[in-house]
């Protein structure tokens, strides 16, 4: 899912950062600590962003 909209993901540590590079500028979609529930409220940015 995220590779095929171009969206990349970083950990650090117990933290995660999911970003995209869109020319070159990095626009940073997420920061989440791994046991939270991230997958769904990823799921949900991508919904208000596609709107």
């Amino acid at each position: 899912m995220l590779r095929n909209g171009g969206y990349r993901l970083v950990t650090a540590g117990k933290h995660l950062c999911v970003y995209r590079l869109i020319a070159e500028t990095v626009f940073v979609y997420l920061v989440a600590h791994g046991a939270s529930n991230y997958p769904t409220t990823f799921k949900q940015l991508r919904k208000e962003e596609n709107q």
